[in-house]
């Protein structure tokens, strides 16, 4: 088993190696691009994961539809035989898999098999789920010891944000390029990114102490920030025990927002994007987050640091290198997500690395 070094979970050192992983899986480039030159005539894409790889293909499906047009749907593995009857040879199934043994992403491969091409986003390069695919794309995470998915997540959204890349420079005649071009440079970008996010970690164990003997918390996010709200639930569910719920902000006015009242935290994943591109819906977002700020919520902002007007509505701000382009806010608005879950963690006295009734692969349903 790999040791632990200067930390004292695995979790918390397999975040602080996210930027090497954002290097490794990088080196997924040329395969993409091979892979995507290969795939031919694609009519519909379907994402098939469970868990925190779920919430990958989530932003795969809104970067898809919003930049190249292609219809994209995101299918829970488990609920796959529901929809075989959709598929046809124009279909890409794409499983997206840390272990790439996960039983109900085998059983539906066996059936997509049938009837489709199908690539894999996977950890393990000779996992059953690669082996028995058309396409691999690896992730090169490396070894991930922590039950909660940390960089593992950061390397499935860089080979999905790959494939998107390539996708679009081989499907949009007009401004392919440029789009290919705006993601690449991100990318190469990330790693820094990243690198600054790491040293707040001091101010986020500062909130989590704050909020460790809570109740429940809500996550709020809109389009592209969506599934970071998802995945930061999640995390701090699976090893806090705390009650989390994530909504899309439009949707919390239909019924969640009756929960919340004075001291209840919630957690805002909102980028201000100065073009007002699909990534942001800004202004929607900040009125949402009003409207809990009137209720007696406590809002628990991720957003910029030069947002002035996001720092005086907020009553906690966890601010970002404003330099980050919106493109790739969930591969960086995810880390301090992932840093909170951890902390209020330890807060709690639990052990991060070893949450209950979890396990790394799951073998069955």
């Amino acid at each position: 088993m790999d040791e632990k070094g200067n930390y004292d979970y695995f979790t918390i050192k397999e975040i602080n190696e996210e930027p090497k992983t954002v290097e490794n899986s990088l080196k997924e480039k040329e395969n993409v691009e091979k892979i995507v030159s290969q795939l031919g005539d694609i009519e519909r894409i379907c994402f098939v994961a469970c868990g925190t790889s779920y919430h990958a293909s989530l932003v795969g499906k809104y970067l898809i539809e919003e930049l190249i047009g292609i219809p994209t749907e995101v299918i829970i593995a488990s609920e796959f035989a529901h929809s075989v009857n959709t598929l046809t040879k124009n279909t890409l199934s794409v499983f997206i898999s840390q272990s790439g043994e996960t039983a109900d992403s085998l059983e539906a491969l066996k059936l997509a098999k049938e009837h489709c091409k199908t690539l894999s986003i996977v950890n393990v390069a000779n996992s059953t789920l690669a082996n028995e695919v058309n396409y691999t794309i690896n992730t090169f995470a490396g070894s991930e010891i922590g039950i909660a998915a940390t960089k593992s997540y950061i390397s499935q959204l860089i080979c999905i944000y790959l494939f998107v890349a390539y996708l679009t420079k081989n499907n949009n005649e007009n401004d392919g390029n440029e789009i290919f071009e705006r993601i690449m440079n991100s990318l190469d970008n990330l790693k820094q990114f990243i690198e600054e996010i790491l040293p707040i970690e001091e101010e986020i164990k500062e909130i989590a102490e704050k909020y460790k003997d809570v109740n429940s918390f809500f996550f709020l996010a809109r389009g592209l920030s969506y599934p970071t709200a998802m995945e930061g639930s999640l995390k701090l569910k699976e090893i806090s025990y705390i009650h989390a719920e994530s909504y899309a902000g439009g949707e919390f006015r239909h019924g969640p927002i009756a929960l919340i009242e004075k001291g209840v935290p919630v957690v805002v994943v909102i980028p201000k994007d100065k073009d007002n591109e699909m990534y942001n819906d800004y202004d929607k977002s900040l009125r949402v987050l009003k409207e809990v700020k009137s209720r007696g919520g406590d809002v628990i902002a991720i957003g910029r640091c030069d947002d002035e007007k996001l720092k005086s509505e907020s009553t906690e701000l966890i601010c970002l290198n404003e330099k980050i382009d919106p493109i790739i806010s969930p591969l960086t608005y995810v880390v301090p997500l992932q840093l909170l879950a951890f902390h209020i963690s330890l807060a709690k006295g639990l052990d991060p690395d070893n949450p209950k009734n979890l396990t790394k692969c799951v073998a069955n349903d």
